[in-house]
C-alpha cells in the first residue's frame, strides 16, 4: 500500500491545534509542489543577471511553507528516499545519515538544464520559552547554460512555546553568486510580543539585492513570505547609486483582470469614507481637481493607466494582430478587439495620482514602445505616443477627464482623441471612448458604459459598440455584466455585415451576418491576465520626469500603509509644481511640451508627436512575457 499525504499549503496553517513538540525534518514538497508559474525554470529564463538573481530570490522564498505548532513530519530511516518529477522537474532525495539525521538532495530541470542540491540537517536547542532549530548545511543551485552558481543557507525555525505557542520561520538567508557579482540578503522579521499575543503572524521578509565587490545596494526587497497577493510581483522597488544621484523608481503592478475582486472588497469598505468626502460637494460640481487622501489613491499615476491600457497584456500580440491580417473586415475586427482589451476593471474608491505637468511614462513590451506625457494641469491633459516595431503601427491619444458629482454617482466623460494608423496599409482608425461612472448607490462600484466608434475611411467601414450599464436590481445584487453589443457596417451603405457581443472581461463574438459563422474575437482572460510590471533595464536612461520616480516616496509609503508620510510626500509633489508654475509666471514663460505639439482649439484640444517613432525605452516588461507574443 502506497500513502502519499496532501500538500501542505498556505491556509492550512490555521488548522493545527497545540498537541506537541517535534522536530520537523527536510519537507520533500519543498521543489517539485507549486501551483501553476515553474518558479524553477523562471530563474534560468531571464536574460539579464539581476533578474536571474531575482526570479532566485523568489524561488528561494517560496521555499518557506507554514509550520504546523506541534505536528512534525516522520524521523527518516537510513537509505529512505523520495523520488517525484513535476513536469520537466525531477527530484531524489535520500537520508544520507541517521546520526546526526542528514538528508541530501538534487532536483534537475531537464528543459532549463538547472542542477540543485541541498545537503543538511537540523539542530534543535530548547531555550526555556522555546525550541530553536538551527538549519545546518548546504543549498546550492547552478544555471548550467549560463555558468552562474547560487550559493545559499537557509533560516531558523523558531517554536515557541508562551505567551502564544505557535511556530516561526526567522534569521537571515543569503544568496551569492560569483559569476555576476551579485547577492542577496534577506530578513525574516519576527513578530512583537504583542503581535504574537494577539496571534497575528506577519511572515515579513525585509532585505536587499547589492553588488557583491562594491556594496552598492540596487533593490529593496519587502513583503509578506506568505501573501496570497505576490509582492515580488507586484511592485518593482528600485534604489541605486548613479553618478551621486539617488534614484528611487517604484512601479505598481498593473490592474488585471484578476484582481477585480480587491475592487468588490474596496466597494463594500471604502463606501462610507468616500461619502464623506461629498458631504459638502454640489450636484453638478466638476471634481477634475478634487483632491483625494493617500488612502483612496493607487500607487500609481494616471499616465501609468493610460501606458498599461498599450502595453500591458499577455499571450497574443493584439495590436500587430490589426496590421496583419489581409482584408479590410479582418483587420478592422482586431482593431475592435484591441480597443477592448484597453477597457480594463477599475477599483471602486481608489484613483490613481493626477500627473504633473510635464511628468512621463516610457515602457518598451517587445516590438512596441510607448511615451504618455502629461502636457497640461489645467485642464489635465495626456498625451501617449505607441509605435510597433515590425508592424508600422502609429497610435496617438489626446484625452482628459471631465468628472461630475451627480448625488448618487460620479459621472466622467472622457474628452479627447484616439487614432490608429495603419501604415503599411495607408489606413487610418479614428476612436472616441466610453465613460466611467462611479455609483454610490444602492450598490458601491464603478463601470465603463456608453458608445464607443471606430471609423476607418480608408475602407469605408466602421464599428459601433455599446457598453450596456447593469440594471438596477443587478447592481443591488452585486452583479457586474460587462456585456458589450454592437456591429460593424459599411459607412457608405449603412449595410450591417456582423454583430457583436459579448462581455468585454470575458470573451467577444463576432457573427457574420451574410454565412451565420460566429468567430471570438476576444478574449479577455488570454489577454489582461496575469499582467506583469516593467523591470528597469537601463537606469541611466531614465528620466526624472518618470512617474515611477515623481511619485515613487508617495507610493512606497502608501505600499506600506504609512498613511501620515505619504500624505507629507504627496503634499511635496504638489508643492513642487506650484513652485514651478510660479517660476514660470514670474518670468513670463510658458510651458512647452518636451515630446508633442499640443494644439487647443477653445474646449478641444489636438497633440500630434514630435518624433516619428517612439525611442526603445529604459523600462521594459521582463521577457517572459515577451515570449508569449513573439
Amino acid at each position: 500500500m502506497l500513502i502519499l499525504t496532501i500538500l501542505f499549503e498556505r491556509k492550512a496553517a490555521t488548522t493545527a491545534e497545540p498537541t506537541k513538540i517535534a522536530t520537523p525534518m527536510l519537507r520533500r514538497d519543498d521543489l517539485h509542489s507549486f501551483g501553476g508559474h515553474d518558479l524553477l525554470g523562471e530563474c534560468n529564463r531571464r536574460d539579464l543577471p539581476i533578474e536571474r538573481l531575482k526570479s532566485v530570490v523568489a524561488w528561494n522564498i517560496s521555499k518557506l511553507r507554514p509550520v504546523l505548532f506541534g505536528q512534525a513530519p516522520y524521523n527518516p530511516v537510513l537509505g529512505e528516499t523520495h523520488h517525484v518529477s513535476s513536469g520537466h522537474i525531477n527530484v531524489l532525495i535520500e537520508q544520507v545519515s541517521h546520526h546526526p539525521p542528514v538528508s541530501a538532495l538534487q532536483a534537475t530541470h531537464e528543459e532549463e538544464n538547472i542542477d540543485v542540491m541541498w545537503v543538511q540537517h537540523f539542530i534543535p536547542k530548547f531555550r526555556g520559552a522555546y525550541v530553536e532549530l538551527e538549519v545546518k548545511g548546504k543549498r546550492v543551485m547552478k544555471l548550467q547554460s549560463r555558468k552562474e552558481t547560487y550559493d545559499m543557507n537557509q533560516p531558523r525555525l523558531v517554536i515557541r512555546l508562551v505567551p502564544v505557542p505557535r511556530a516561526d520561520w526567522a534569521g537571515k538567508m543569503k544568496i551569492k553568486c560569483p559569476e555576476t557579482d551579485l547577492e542577496a540578503e534577506l530578513h525574516l522579521v519576527s513578530d512583537s510580543f504583542i503581535e504574537r499575543f494577539r496571534g497575528n503572524n506577519n511572515r515579513a521578509v525585509k532585505g536587499k539585492i547589492s553588488e557583491s565587490s562594491s556594496g552598492s545596494k540596487l533593490y529593496d526587497i519587502f513583503g509578506n513570505w506568505d501573501s496570497q497577493k505576490d509582492r515580488v510581483s507586484a511592485t518593482t522597488f528600485l534604489m541605486a547609486e548613479e553618478e551621486e544621484t539617488r534614484k528611487n523608481l517604484v512601479i505598481a503592478k498593473p490592474f488585471a483582470l484578476e484582481d477585480d475582486k480587491d475592487s468588490e472588497h474596496a466597494a463594500s469598505n471604502g463606501i462610507r469614507r468616500i461619502l464623506s468626502l461629498f458631504k459638502n460637494v454640489r450636484l453638478g460640481s466638476d471634481l477634475t481637481n478634487f483632491q483625494l487622501p493617500p488612502q483612496l489613491n493607487q500607487p500609481r499615476s494616471q499616465l501609468q493607466c493610460y501606458g498599461e491600457m498599450i502595453y500591458s497584456f499577455c499571450g497574443q500580440d493584439l495590436i500587430g494582430e490589426c496590421s496583419r491580417r489581409d482584408l479590410p473586415i479582418e483587420r478592422l475586427k482586431s482593431v475592435v478587439a484591441w480597443n477592448i482589451s484597453t477597457l480594463r476593471p477599475i477599483v471602486f474608491g481608489m484613483s490613481p495620482y493626477n500627473p504633473v505637468l510635464g511628468e512621463t511614462h516610457h515602457v518598451s513590451h517587445g516590438h512596441i514602445n510607448v511615451l504618455t506625457e502629461q502636457v497640461s494641469h489645467h485642464p489635465p491633459v495626456s498625451a501617449l505616443h505607441a509605435t510597433h516595431e515590425n508592424e508600422n503601427i502609429d497610435v496617438t491619444w489626446c484625452q482628459y477627464f471631465t468628472p461630475k458629482f451627480r448625488g448618487a454617482y460620479v459621472d466622467v466623460e472622457v474628452k479627447g482623441k484616439r487614432t490608429m494608423k495603419l501604415l503599411n496599409r495607408k489606413e487610418t482608425y479614428e476612436m472616441d471612448q466610453p465613460r466611467l461612472v462611479v455609483r454610490f448607490l444602492p450598490a458601491p462600484g464603478a463601470h465603463w458604459t456608453g458608445k464607443i466608434k471606430i471609423k476607418c475611411p480608408e475602407t469605408d467601414l466602421e464599428a459601433e459598440l455599446h457598453l450596456i450599464s447593469d440594471s438596477f436590481i443587478e447592481r443591488f445584487k452585486g452583479n457586474n455584466n460587462r456585456s458589450i453589443k454592437g456591429k460593424i457596417s459599411q459607412t457608405s451603405s449603412g449595410d450591417k455585415l456582423y454583430d457583436i457581443s459579448g462581455h468585454w472581461d470575458r470573451t467577444i463574438s463576432a457573427k457574420n451576418l451574410k454565412t451565420g459563422e460566429v468567430e471570438v474575437i476576444y478574449n479577455a482572460k488570454e489577454s489582461i491576465s496575469g499582467l506583469r510590471p516593467p523591470t528597469v533595464k537601463n537606469l541611466k536612461e531614465v528620466m526624472e520626469s518618470e512617474s515611477a520616480m515623481v511619485w515613487s516616496e508617495v507610493s512606497e509609503k502608501i505600499l506600506n500603509k504609512d498613511w501620515e508620510r505619504a500624505r507629507e510626500a504627496k503634499k511635496a509633489v504638489e508643492e513642487k509644481q506650484r513652485e514651478s508654475l510660479k517660476r514660470r509666471e514670474a518670468s513670463g514663460e510658458s510651458w512647452v511640451p518636451k515630446h508633442f505639439s499640443v494644439v487647443r482649439n477653445g474646449k478641444d484640444w489636438d497633440c500630434s508627436p514630435l518624433q516619428p517613432t517612439v525611442p526603445r525605452a529604459p523600462l521594459v516588461i521582463t521577457e517572459a512575457q515577451e515570449e508569449n507574443m513573439n
